[in-house]
């Protein structure tokens, strides 16, 4: 063995013209002329070279000599591809053994993935255009999936570096840590690139989709120049890889949940193969043909690029709209169409559920305080007793509506074992030996649905009990008495909430929507309608989002089973022996995401306005409108008798910039106009008595009426006003003398008021007194209209407001007529 090892032929370089001292000719190598040093990595280094015939080759010269772990580690991989042919990998040419050093010849590429990025952040961007880098990866992929599914064998090097660009295309290169899978045992891999080693890795056990979890941080990497895992040693990388969740705060909310699955800790939830990675990548579209430029240093990537030689087991130990932005639609039109509320029931399915109905109540109490409506109830479902105590806590302090509860808890496995099994024949036996003690369902589905199979009459009763409510004879009447709302007895909603992500609501959904269905078929209701609103958000804790995400699509599966043509929606049948369902037992189904990677503080504001479009659908006319949107839909689509699965947005509108505005205010006041010249409506009974009393006393304050304007001008006169057009009537009356005869008086008045030598003083005096009151008077007026606008303001911000806008104006042209009669009597008598 030689004793000294060659750490980089660079060396060699002063050298190389004195064979004596080295037995490399580093000019020529097999008939190979090297021109020049194109990469460097932690087995050897790659030089560009011309070989027989002209022909550019790639030529890779290891570390070390024959005997070496890197030679031995590179030819046990290049035996295991020696019979590889597929057009996205490098093809090896030759391999050669040169005084105990080999060196490997391969095809040349134009440059490497990590060439491309770097010039692309050069020219002052951030990453790889999008749709350039997936087209990339897909050959990548298509690689990587042909050595898995033909030939058990993952790459374990997956990196920038090694995937090598022809033209459009991408190939895979560099095997030296290829191993198969399906080898009796594994040897630890060592000399992997910590920064894009799969957690497994590290434990020297590689898996099935150990390729695709490098892959996506090379996704991210190229694209955005952050990586997901941001340490700066091999330590903290692999600490980082086996314990933390990835950032992909630097992704945009579309590709973060797909990046976030094939970077799994658990290799076995990943894609199945790095081609449908890849696939997902490219269905999540957004706008985005344009590269993001840099607009501030990024954080600083761990700097050397190259493979450091980590030995397994011995390094020191986030997700939201698919769509463009929202746009507001125009009111349908819906002038004329008259708005009621139905009497609603709202059923809670797990905790998520629990707290929307919480928001909802909330609101409800504070738009009516200490009323009661009836016909307004609600019902929780939960296996979590403590979830629904706390409901019921809360209960006491809203008054305003009802809430039931259903606890719904698991059987301990024993309890299972020994019950006949005819009505769980749905169910793994499995699943009956691993029930959680605590009686909850933490999450899985089979149980969700179990618990409510348990606990289904005890359900059936409490919605018999919310029907018997809702629709009892009074219940509508005193609803609308208490509120002012329109209720109805016309038909009665349904509106089942919960998160399709949680094991409870998600298990049993379908089957707590055709248990209502039966319940209702079993009276004679006016129509009713059921709505699911399913909701999706995972939270930051890696394992759980795996497993919600899990649940949801699990569920819009099966929706999507029962709801094909021909498909006969047995939900209760199989699993209680009730008879199955004809058809889907919801009328709507509206899915909402709430995002991914949540905080608690995300979660509640996703839920609050979850509960706001409830309030909205419910209680106001907004009603109309979402249902004309949803008609006018129905209408265009395809396949009308299909069931369709709906999603709504909200959004804060600034009315002042937006055309309708104008329309409706103009709409508001043709209205009020026409009812003016029309014979007078019947409004008065609108109008309730704290508003009637209210226009008294502002009537009252703006000194509308008969005898507070007959008071104003000696009010406006006042001591020193009087006393000087007292000394200017006196000075009149002194030029006239005593003998001017009464009829007179008028006239030698005007003439004495006309005459130039008049004293200036008197002219002046009164005409102060004239601009004093003039400006009392507009101030006046100024203060009255500022009354007039807050009453008004305060008075119409309520129900009934063109009715009571109506009744204000009327009464207040009514005072000021009035006050202007007054004022043109005692005008009158003052000119006589």
């Amino acid at each position: 063995m030689l004793k000294t090892e060659v750490q980089s032929t660079a060396l060699l370089a002063d050298v190389a013209a004195h064979p004596s001292t080295s037995s490399i000719n580093l000019t020529e190598i097999a008939g190979y002329r090297l021109q020049e040093r194109i990469g460097v990595g932690g087995f050897g280094e790659v030089w560009k070279a011309i070989g027989p015939g002209g022909f550019p080759k790639a030529v890779k010269i290891l570390f070390g000599n024959l005997s070496g772990p890197q030679a031995e580690t590179e030819l046990r991989s290049l035996n295991r591809i020696r019979e590889l042919r597929h057009p996205f990998l490098l093809s090896v040419e030759r391999v050669e053994v040169i005084d105990s050093r080999v060196v490997i010849v391969t095809e040349l590429a134009d440059r490497s993935l990590e060439d491309r990025f770097k010039e692309i952040v050069a020219s002052g961007h951030k990453g790889i255009p999008r749709d350039e880098l997936i087209g990339y990866l897909r050959d990548a992929a298509d690689a990587l999936d042909f050595m898995a599914e033909q030939h058990e064998l993952q790459h374990l090097d997956v990196k920038p570096d090694n995937l090598l660009l022809q033209g459009t295309h991408a190939k895979v290169g560099d095997f030296g840590l290829t191993k198969s899978l399906s080898a009796a045992g594994h040897s630890l891999v060592n000399g992997f690139t910590p920064l894009y080693a799969p957690p497994e890795l590290f434990d020297g056990r590689p898996e099935r989709g150990s390729d695709q979890y490098s892959l996506a941080i090379v996704y991210q990497m190229m694209l955005t120049g952050v990586p997901p895992f941001n340490g700066r040693s091999a330590a903290q990388l692999t600490s980082q890889h086996l314990k933390m969740a990835p950032d992909l705060s630097s992704l945009h909310p579309s590709d973060r949940s797909v990046v976030a699955r094939a970077l799994s800790k658990n290799p076995r939830t990943r894609f199945p193969s790095c081609r449908q990675f890849i696939d997902e990548l490219s269905r999540r579209r957004f706008s985005n043909s344009s590269l993001p430029r840099v607009t501030e240093p990024a954080e600083p990537v761990p700097s050397s690029p190259l493979t450091e030689f980590v030995e397994a087991g011995t390094a020191g130990l986030s997700r939201s709209q698919l769509l463009p932005p929202a746009t507001p639609l125009r009111p349908p039109g819906t002038q004329g169409l008259e708005w009621t509320v139905r009497p609603t029931m709202f059923i809670a399915i797990g905790g998520m559920g629990m707290e929307i109905i919480s928001h909802l109540r909330d609101r409800l109490q504070k738009q009516y305080p200490d009323l009661t409506v009836p016909a307004l109830h609600f019902l929780c479902i939960d296996a979590d007793i403590e979830t629904l105590r706390a409901a019921v806590a809360v209960q006491a302090s809203s008054s305003g509506t009802t809430l039931a509860t259903v606890n719904i808890p698991l059987k301990t496995s024993h309890e299972y074992r020994k019950t006949p099994g005819d009505h769980l024949n749905w169910l793994s036996r499995r699943w009956l030996f691993n029930i959680p003690r605590s009686g909850k369902v933490e999450g899985m589905r089979p149980l969700g649905r179990l618990a409510f199979i348990d606990h289904q009459e005890q359900i059936r009763a409490k919605f018999q009990k919310g029907i018997n409510q809702i629709f009892h004879a009074d219940a509508a009447q005193a609803s609308k008495d208490q509120t002012q709302l329109p209720f109805t007895r016309d038909g009665l909603d349904f509106v089942i909430v919960g998160s399709i992500s949680g094991g409870t609501c998600s298990g049993s959904l379908l089957d707590t929507a055709a248990l209502l269905r039966a319940v209702l078929a079993e009276r004679r209701l006016p129509p009713c309608n059921v709505t699911a609103i399913m909701l999706h958000g995972t939270g930051t804790s890696g394992q759980l989002a795996d497993m919600q995400d899990a649940n949801t699509i699990s569920f819009l599966q099966e929706l999507n089973h029962f709801s094909l043509p021909g498909v006969q929606s047995a939900f209760l049948r199989n699993r209680s022996g009730d008879s199955a369902s004809p058809s889907m037992p919801m009328d709507d189904a509206v899915f909402v995401h709430l995002g991914d990677d949540l905080s608690h503080v995300e979660f509640q504001s996703g839920l609050s306005r979850v509960s706001d479009y409830l309030a909205l659908r419910t209680i106001t006319p907004a009603r109309l409108e979402m249902d004309s949107w949803r008609i006018a839909e129905d209408s265009v689509n395809e396949s009308p008798s299909s069931f369709q699965l709906r999603t709504f947005g909200l959004a804060n509108v600034n009315c002042e910039t937006w055309d309708v505005a104008n329309a409706e205010s103009n709409l508001l006041a043709a209205q009020m106009l026409q009812r003016w010249v029309s014979a007078k409506s019947a409004t008065d009974a609108a109008v309730s008595a704290p508003v009637v009393a209210g226009i008294s006393t502002l009537i009252h304050d703006l000194a509308l009426n008969r005898d507070a304007i007959v008071e104003l001008m000696p009010r406006l006169l006042n001591a020193e006003r009087t006393r000087r057009v007292d000394e200017y009537a006196s000075g009149i009356w002194s030029r006239l003398g005593p003998s001017t005869a009464t009829d007179d008086v008028p006239g030698l008045v005007a003439s004495l008021i006309s005459q130039e030598n008049t004293s200036s003083s008197l002219k002046s005096a009164i005409a102060t007194v004239i601009e004093e009151i003039r400006r009392d008077l507009n101030a006046g007026v100024a203060r009255s209209l500022s009354k007039i606008t807050a009453y008004l303001q305060n008075a119409v911000d309520g129900r009934g407001r063109i009715a009571i806008g109506e009744f204000v104006i009327q009464n207040l042209l009514v005072a000021i007529e009035e006050s202007i009669q007054a004022s043109a009597l005692q005008k009158s008598d003052l000119q006589s």
